[in-house]
């Protein structure tokens, strides 16, 4: 049980680097896309426009991805044997 519970602790541990990860690297990517114009300190409409396009589309496929993986392991539990 305690190995069980140091391996559960990894596990989200990993995870939420995983998600960290990710979110930092969409927020490099849209920056990159959709800033263009560095003279003022604020993001003109159409930056903000494609930023938050960008960042919903992310989040959308972020979504479809855990619903998709949630799925596999259902099925992948409900194919195990059962003694």
């Amino acid at each position: 049980p305690a190995e069980s519970a140091v391996f559960e602790n990894r596990m989200k541990m990993l995870e939420v680097e995983q998600a960290t990860m990710s979110s930092n690297q969409a927020v490099q990517q849209c920056f990159t896309s959709c800033a263009r114009n560095f003279r003022t300190k604020k993001l003109d409409s159409s930056e903000e426009d494609c930023i938050r396009r960008c960042t919903e589309r992310f989040v959308e496929a972020t979504n479809r991805i855990a619903a998709r993986f949630q799925e596999i392991q259902s099925l992948a539990e409900q194919q195990k044997p059962t003694n």
